[in-house]
């Protein structure tokens, strides 16, 4: 005796067709959320790219420069708990000083907020162990000049006057 086929239904018949339509309807939402998120990411890690960031203060930096390439690295924050905790950092660059270089240095700021009449600020030259370095109370507007290492170093931040 022979046993009769079994009759499939449309589903079963019709996988793959109906396969490649859900991927087509779930690929591109999927895409567009994950590039969104990305440059979203990206953008804060760099606000300065960020077109609804606006410039919040200027800093100007003067470094005594020395017989080698250092880099100087300035963290700002709005308390000196933050800056031992290093919780809520406002804004942290380095700055690339060659051999010779008595240039100042002129940096737009984007995250320290318009309110502060002071920031606390760390400056120190090496990134991994961040030792040894200076943590100072800065007044907006007002220049501050310090010692790290033997190299002197100025510092001014301003409020951004477009």
């Amino acid at each position: 005796m022979e046993e009769a086929p079994v009759n499939r239904g449309w589903l079963h018949r019709n996988r793959k067709p109906i396969a490649v339509v859900i991927i087509l309807i779930l690929i591109p939402p999927i895409t567009v959320y994950t590039i969104n998120a990305m440059y979203n990411i990206y953008l804060s890690n760099n606000p300065e790219l960020d077109p609804t960031y606006e410039i919040s203060h200027s800093l100007t930096v003067w470094i005594a420069p020395g017989e080698e390439e250092f880099h100087l690295h300035l963290d700002f924050y709005g308390s000196e708990q933050d800056v031992y905790s290093e919780d809520n950092r406002y804004s942290g660059l380095s700055i690339r000083v060659q051999p010779l270089d008595d240039d100042e240095n002129n940096i737009y700021l984007y995250t320290i907020p318009e309110s502060l009449l002071s920031v606390w600020v760390k400056i120190y030259f090496e990134q991994g162990t961040d030792k040894p370095s200076i943590i100072l109370r800065m007044d907006l507007g007002q220049k501050m000049t310090t010692t790290l290492i033997g190299r002197e170093i100025s510092i001014l931040v301003e409020p951004y006057q477009g």
